[in-house]
């Protein structure tokens, strides 16, 4: 698998200009979910019963956004503990009809994106600290259609990268993730010994990013309507513009492929640090992975945005359509518990 380019940038006025969430729960746990078992490429055929999915997605993404969160968790009596913030930006290209003949093109000169959506999670507990992002970029052709990038940085690293595209024909998840060097000849790997007499010896574990080598990448059959999980919670605000009360999506979680059903729930006044908005709650659930039967012991292995597992909800904002309040439950060591993202401010249209 070609290595992604680093982290671009739409060359846009205004754009958002940090760099994604997988997110501050899941990266606060420094505990990840269970490795998901290796599967062999399964042919699935496309999903979408959502005439939104077959449109451009920039029908359903928004031009140009910026949302900021604020993350609590609650673990046995106590409730509320503020661990930390999330912003999330998504921002189209230009379309080639725009009066303003801005080019589209990453600012390394690149492959042409039509949209591209980025986060920042920062936060601390338990004395653990946390630097996550992920940025997810939409291209205007299918060779890739969609690629991702995520960096771990704190109390713990690691990097993980996808694309989905259409490769000869068919459409493919490729998927890689890196690890600490076990072993190499490379002296930038070597460390002193503890006494002035020792040689330099590999490293064993630590968290420079230079230590760590990309895995072999995995591939994966998958239908042309996957998505991220990013990408996901964007398509849910479009859902509720349409009469359907669910719909089924393809989604692609770190090197699995799962059946996920949104359904349109009740409306609700919902109070944040940003306001007081009217809402409707959509239920994001997953039911199986490729090579599973359905059941909530394979659907914990699931992680949605802000590193939660399992089955989440989003009230949605009933004019514009944006997330105001994300719950769900995430895990913390052994313990299991309810997280809560809700808006402190949003900006765009």
């Amino acid at each position: 698998m070609k290595p992604l380019a680093p982290p671009t940038r739409l060359r846009l006025s205004g754009s958002f200009r940090a760099g994604r969430s997988a997110l501050l729960a899941s990266a606060l746990a420094i505990v990840s979910s269970p490795a998901p078992r290796s599967q062999s490429a399964v042919a699935v055929e496309a999903s979408a019963k959502s005439e939104l999915l077959r449109e451009d997605p920039r029908a359903w993404l928004p031009l140009d956004e910026t949302l900021q969160f604020k993350v609590e968790v609650t673990l046995g009596p106590v409730r509320g503990l503020d661990v930390g913030n999330v912003t999330l930006a998504c921002v189209q290209a230009p379309r080639a009809d725009d009066p303003s003949g801005r080019p589209v093109v990453a600012d390394d000169g690149g492959p042409q994106w039509i949209a591209s959506i980025d986060g920042v999670a920062k936060g601390g507990y338990l004395g653990r600290e946390v630097d996550h992002t992920i940025g997810v970029r939409w291209r205007a052709d299918s060779q890739p259609r969609i690629e991702s990038f995520e960096r771990l940085r704190g109390s713990r690293i690691s990097n993980r990268e996808f694309r989905v595209g259409e490769v000869e024909g068919r459409w493919k998840l490729e998927y890689r993730k890196d690890r600490h060097c076990k072993g190499c000849d490379d002296p930038a790997h070597f460390v002193e010994g503890f006494f002035p007499w020792s040689k330099p010896s590999h490293c064993d574990d630590c968290l420079r990013p230079d230590h760590r080598v990309w895995r072999p990448a995995k591939v994966l059959d998958v239908p042309p309507d996957a998505l991220d999980i990013v990408s996901a919670l964007y398509f849910a605000r479009g859902f509720l513009r349409s009469e359907a009360e669910s719909t089924a999506l393809a989604i692609v979680n770190q090197d699995e492929l799962w059946k996920v059903q949104l359904k349109r729930g009740e409306a609700s006044p919902i109070e944040t640090p940003a306001g007081k908005f009217d809402c409707v709650r959509v239920l994001i659930g997953p039911e199986l992975a490729v090579g599973d039967g359905p059941g909530k012991s394979a659907a914990t292995r699931f992680e949605a945005l802000f590193g939660l597992h399992g089955d989440i909800s989003v009230w949605v904002d009933s004019a514009l359509g944006f997330p105001v309040l994300i719950e769900g439950t995430a895990p913390i060591g052994p313990f299991d518990v309810h997280v809560k993202a809700s808006l402190t401010s949003h900006r765009g249209r």
